[in-house]
């Protein structure tokens, strides 16, 4: 009987990349474990080999998968104290994994274990394998510059060889999607390694970008009637509050000292930290240190509803323009044991009903660890098919307000890191207009040109343009346009000495092989209404 795709091909998946751990140890004895997930795409792992990996022995450790599969050894599934799994993984000589594992905030973990193979998996995983189930291993890539010893393989799965064929002849190249090489090699981040791992720096592309969302945030709020403040970053909250929740404390406050008889809105952009379930080599999407925003919606009962409704339909914009794979999952804490006019109940019926006005599909899952908090939660999709969280609407019914408000927690980011760093994933360079590091750059042609060509990008900038001049004379004009052009940039101008002749401009696109002519004027205007309507699109 073929198994049922819609819920054992993600554990299939997780199973596969487990088998592929075995395969690699086997082959290469050596080798060092880091981590392998089975996604809605994929399965990976992710390895350090004492060795520079080749392609030929992908085909090596694919045979050996479908060897460890004919023995049809038991997979097991082993729950037990983090010590004790530590000591184990010592034991096979897996002393990363041991790292990882040995002083976990939890009372159990969980062991597979398939013949003498054993691995710490989280994930469900299949117990029995099906025969019918084809894969195969696509490729591999360094997982970050400069660091070549960890690999990352990803194969693909499916619930036959005929439906694995599509598979793979749909299957892009994920090392050419993966953040973690991209934000380098485009010059966006920095790995901070100096000051830990899991710290990343904004170099000055990814800061145009930050700036764009920011300053579309900013305006956003302030048509909503939000008062914007800011919070020093030193100021934290009890130990155990999760990040965030010292914002909370701050605006709290605000409120209650302006008037707290009336319905406020406050809103900030800080810097957040915290290393609880942080999974470092997953880079920007998990990173130790990010800028996210919080606003707090302190609102009374008659007004409650509506505002969850507009907060809903506010937080689901960023997704939808920028095109991501999402979905909503409503996350609720322990309601089934509160009592049904208890404040944590009361919000869980609240986002209930706000879902079903909105007409919105979702999962619904209950996390003991929020207690009385109720959340709904936008998960995005990144290019191997993992889920990250997103934008969110919460209540926590176990926070002290007035009494007849309710406090409306929201973020339109979570993190910008992960946020853009999806960004990365779905455009590989090849921004929307409005959101481009640097939307033009003029290269000058000749010295007399010089003067003309400032005019026209202090006209640029003085509209928000955001660009750059290269006046490099004794650089070959082929090589500073081959430049402009593989950098994605939208629009390279030229401007010679015709050009200022005539008034007029030359440019070109990353998709037109040809220059093109206009009134310098007339470009002026387009690019400044080709910004205007992404922003307003962006707006709607």
């Amino acid at each position: 009987m073929k198994p049922d795709p819609f819920y054992t091909l993600n554990e299939a998946r997780q199973t596969a990349a487990e088998v592929l751990a075995a395969a690699a140890l086997e082959l290469f004895p050596d080798t060092l474990l880091f981590q392998g997930q089975g996604t809605s795409k994929v399965f990976f792992y992710d390895f350090y080999f004492p060795f520079p990996f080749q392609t030929e022995f992908l085909f090596q450790l694919e045979e050996r998968m479908r060897q460890i599969l004919k023995r049809e050894e038991p997979i097991k599934v082993l729950e037990m104290i983090p010590g004790n799994a530590a000591s184990l993984l010592n034991h096979i000589r897996q002393p990363v994994l041991a790292e990882k594992i040995k002083d976990l905030d939890r009372a159990l973990v969980n062991m597979v274990q398939i013949g003498e193979f054993a691995d710490w998996c989280e994930e469900p995983l299949l117990t029995e394998w099906a025969p019918s189930y084809a894969f195969k291993l696509l490729e591999f890539y360094p997982i970050c510059v400069g660091e070549d010893a960890l690999v990352r393989i990803i194969g693909v799965l499916d619930e036959d060889k005929q439906a694995l064929k599509k598979v793979v002849k749909a299957s892009p190249s994920f090392a050419k999607s993966d953040h973690l090489p991209l934000v380098q090699e485009l010059g966006l981040f920095m790995p901070i390694e100096d000051m830990g791992e899991g710290l990343w720096a904004w170099l000055p592309k990814a800061e145009a970008v930050k700036e764009a969302l920011v300053r579309w945030w900013q305006e956003e709020h302030r048509k909503q009637n939000f008062q914007l403040m800011a919070t020093p970053a030193c100021l934290s909250a009890d130990e155990g509050e999760e990040p965030g929740f010292e914002l909370f404390l701050a605006h709290r406050a605000f409120w209650q000292k302006s008037n707290a008889n009336i319905t406020s809105k406050i809103a900030e952009i800080s810097y957040l930290s915290g290393l609880a379930g942080k999974q470092l080599k997953n880079g920007l999407f998990d990173s130790i240190g990010w800028f996210s925003d919080r606003a707090h919606l302190f609102v009374n009962d008659e007004e409650l509803f509506q505002e969850c409704i507009s907060s809903l339909q506010f937080i689901t914009k960023i997704p939808k323009i920028l095109g991501f794979e999402f979905q909503i999952i409503l996350y609720t804490g322990n309601v089934g044991i509160q009592k049904k006019d208890s404040k944590g109940a009361k919000g869980y019926r609240l986002l209930q009903e706000v879902l079903k006005e909105a007409r919105l599909e979702h999962l619904t899952i209950q996390d003991p660890m929020l207690e009385m908090q109720s959340r709904i939660q936008l998960q995005m999709a990144d290019a191997l098919g993992r889920w990250w969280d997103g934008p969110f609407i919460g209540i926590d019914g176990s926070v002290d307000v007035k009494s007849g408000f309710t406090c409306i927690t929201r973020s339109a980011f979570n993190s910008l890191e992960r946020l853009v760093a999806l960004c990365v994933e779905r455009y590989r360079g090849r921004w929307p207009f409005w959101l481009s590091p640097e939307q033009v750059r003029i290269i000058v042609l000749s010295n007399g040109s010089r003067k003309y060509a400032q005019a026209v990008r202090q006209k640029l900038e003085c509209a928000g343009i955001r660009m750059t001049i290269d006046d490099r004379m004794a650089d070959p004009l082929k090589t500073r346009l081959h430049h402009a052009l593989c950098e994605q940039v939208p629009f390279v101008v030229l401007i010679g000495d015709k050009e200022e002749e005539g008034n007029c401009i030359s440019y070109r696109t990353p998709d037109s092989p040809n220059n093109e002519k206009m009134g310098d004027e007339e470009f002026i205007n387009m690019i400044i209404e080709l910004n205007r309507s992404n922003d307003s699109e962006f707006e709607n």
